[in-house]
């Protein structure tokens, strides 16, 4: 055994201690406020009347891009603390579940490699998207949508399809998110829902079309994920005699196939090679 790396490290990188809140948040209030968000924009970018046919998804894709140039940062900002504030004012007297306080923090490993395959993601997709000629508005929502359905998507894949018996009986835990639990299946759902979300409001851009784009960013993105599942000890493979295996001490101490690590090496040719069909 002491002839293989032996994986024994902690998957949080930093911990912090509990956070709490001057107040406390109702949680049907704050997925209310997102609802809220979410619809105020699209009341305030939703286009006039159009004509009928193709000219109708021409007018209202121009006229939808004009109307979103025209909110400012701070307005956003302005919705989105009236989104905020408004759902807890209402709640405030009412008996529902909330949460007085956050944490203990933990910054862990896969989090990071999550949040930097987004940043990384955007960046490139963002660039697909400006080399069509399409306007810098149309990633910055997508990026929106996607965060929100990914999130949201791999924490219910979690509910649902790994704890549901646990959750059904404690319906405030769903959105703790800092306690872990996200699934990729999940995530895969809400990245098709957040797509289709999207072309709906942007015509000019079809389904099809852009899933081709963020295939790219998304095979990087993927290769990230694999390298986090590798600081949490997760998806092992096989017990294996071969020079490169790995025992993960924090699960057993068998020499195994670092089966993450193979998946995500394989992301990355395949995003190499996407990047150069593409190019």
């Amino acid at each position: 055994m002491n002839n293989y790396f032996i994986w024994d490290g902690s998957p949080v990188m930093v911990e912090l201690g509990p956070v709490l809140l001057p107040i406390a948040l109702s949680i049907p209030g704050i997925i209310l406020s997102v609802g809220l968000y979410f619809g105020a924009l699209y009341l305030l970018e939703k286009p006039g009347t159009p004509k009928a046919g193709k000219t109708r998804r021409k007018i209202r894709s121009q006229q939808g891009e004009a109307s979103v140039n025209g909110l400012s940062g701070w307005l956003r900002l302005g919705i989105a603390a009236g989104a905020f504030l408004l759902p807890q004012l209402l709640l405030m007297a009412a008996d529902t579940p909330s949460i007085s306080q956050l944490g203990p923090i933990a910054v862990r490993w896969y989090g990071l490699m999550f949040a930097l395959s987004f940043l990384i993601g955007y960046y490139l997709g963002s660039k697909t998207f400006e080399h069509a000629g399409k306007p810098q508005q149309q990633p910055e929502t997508l990026f929106l949508y996607l965060i929100v359905a990914t999130v949201f998507g791999a924490r219910f894949g979690h509910v649902f399809f790994y704890d549901f018996d646990y959750y059904i009986r404690n319906l405030h835990e769903i959105f703790y998110f800092w306690q872990g639990g996200l699934a990729s299946h999940g995530a895969v759902i809400g990245v098709l829902t957040a797509i289709w979300l999207f072309s709906r409001k942007y015509p000019d851009s079809p389904f099809l079309w852009v899933g081709d784009r963020i295939a790219i960013p998304f095979t990087l993105g993927g290769s990230f994920v694999r390298i986090g599942n590798f600081f949490n000890s997760e998806i092992l493979g096989r017990e294996t005699d071969v020079a490169w295996a790995v025992v993960f001490a924090r699960e057993d101490l068998l020499p195994r196939h670092p089966a993450m690590l193979y998946e995500s090496a394989l992301y990355l040719l395949l995003f190499v090679l996407m990047l150069v069909i593409y190019r």
